[in-house]
This record gives C-alpha cells, structure tokens and sequence, in this order.
C-alpha cells in the first residue's frame, strides 16, 4: 500500500487516522464514535467504504467490521449491502448500547449526560417501586431482607463499585413480576458502578447511610405502604441529584479514549 493510496481517499479534514495495534476493535469503534458524535459525519452522510477504511486505519477488516457491528447495535449508523454504511442521526436512533458505551469510554463524565442519567434513574426506580410494593410475596420478601442482611459492614468492594445496590435493585425488580424491568436493569448494570463512583465523592456519610436507609425502603415495601416507599426514593433521589449537579457545575466533558 503505497503513500498515496494512504492521503488520496481520505483527506487530512476527515479526521481518520492510523489505529496503535493494541484493542483495535475498541480504537476503531472511539475513533468513528468520535466523528460521528463531533459532527464531521452528519446524519443521513455515508462513512467511507469498508476498504477504505480498513486500509486508512491500519487495520485488518475482521477488526473493523466488529467495531461498525457495535456501532450499528447502538444505533448510530446502518450498514446495508449495495448501499454503503449510513450514519443515523443519535437524537432519535441511539440504544441503550450508546449510553453503556459512553460510561465506558468516559462521556459518562459529560454533566448533561450524567444528570439525564440520574433523571432516567430515579423515573425508573420510583415507577419499579410502585409495582414491587403492590405485586411484593413472601418469596420476595425474604430475598429482599437478605440482601439487607447482606450489607457491607465496612466501605468493601461491594459498597464501593455499586454491586451491593445492583443486587438490592435487582431483587425489587423481580419483585415487580415484570420481567422487562429485570431485563432493562441487567442492560444497565455498568452504569451503577459509574453512579457509585460519583455518589461516594458526595458525601461519605450518605454512603455510610445508605444501609439504614434501604432497610427502611425493604421495611415499607413489605409491608405494601406504597407510598411510603415512593416518597422515601423520591427525595433521596431529589438529594443525590442537587448534590450531584452541584459537583458536576464545574468538571469539564472527557474525551472517548
């Protein structure tokens, strides 16, 4: 491949570049993510051929057709035999795998983003509450009392990376009897991790709190007192996201590494 097949297909204003051998799939996929997200490709515009791309960048075609499958499943572009890969347009096309995307590569730490992220939370959490409290059993009950049996005593691992509370929310979910809700949860599972990170530079005292607190939610829950409930993860929420916006006023978007 000589230099000019290199410079001739792509000009420099395209913004691709060679890809470090190391994770290429995953440079591949921040590098087109990148450019699609930055506006350098426009919804309904085509990304250049697969070839070409493939030649551009330095990689060999397995890596980069997975990297446009990822890219495809979270909606940004459509790849269509005959008809070239077309970007989609984020604001209406975007799936769930964009957003585990973003928490991964670091937009995550975007504060639009992360408090449109805590605004889904908390509708989805106050709408799981709801059901839990009116459809909760005996088997459920007792899930949901282990898991609080369960917590942490120290700041472990557990607390710390948010398993201990994708493990609570998990069992309200399945106490909902709506499959869906513990679908939609396991999809997001990344994203408490992210949020727990963020929570436990809030205050160290709520995270040390947050046992106590879930054990009264449990308590309400099981004894079917709805509204109780609601109203106790609504204001909690309310909390976490004044605190959460405040500390985010100032911290700048990351770059998709």
């Amino acid at each position: 491949m000589n230099s000019q097949s290199m410079e001739s297909p792509l000009n420099p204003v395209s913004g691709i570049a060679p890809v470090k051998r190391n994770r290429v799939a995953d440079q591949v996929l921040a590098q087109l993510v990148n450019l699609i997200v930055s506006g350098q490709y426009l919804p309904g515009q085509k990304l250049p051929p697969e070839r070409t791309l493939s030649d551009t960048m330095g990689v060999n075609r397995t890596s980069l057709r997975e990297a446009l499958r990822r890219l495809e499943a979270m909606g940004l572009i459509t790849v269509r035999q005959g008809d070239g890969i077309t970007v989609q347009d984020q604001s209406l096309n975007a799936t769930l795998e964009f957003v585990k995307f973003l928490v991964s590569a670091g937009l995550s730490l975007d504060r639009k983003f992360i408090l449109s992220l805590e605004e889904t939370r908390r509708l989805f959490a106050i709408q799981m509450i709801r059901l839990a409290a009116d459809r909760m059993d005996q088997e459920s009950r007792e899930r949901l009392n282990a898991v609080i049996a369960d917590f942490p005593k120290e700041m472990s691992q557990d607390l710390l990376s948010g398993e201990w509370d994708y493990r609570l929310f998990l069992e309200i979910a399945r106490a909902t009897k709506n499959t869906v809700f513990v679908c939609y949860l396991n999809s997001i599972k990344d994203i408490f991790g992210m949020l727990r990170w963020l929570y436990n530079r809030l205050d160290q005292d709520q995270l040390l709190s947050l046992g106590e607190h879930n054990a009264k939610l449990v308590k309400a829950l099981s004894a079917g007192k709805k509204k109780k409930a609601v109203k106790m993860v609504d204001l909690r929420m309310q909390q976490d996201t004044e605190t959460l916006a405040a500390l985010l006023e100032h911290m700048p978007p990351q770059p998709i590494e």
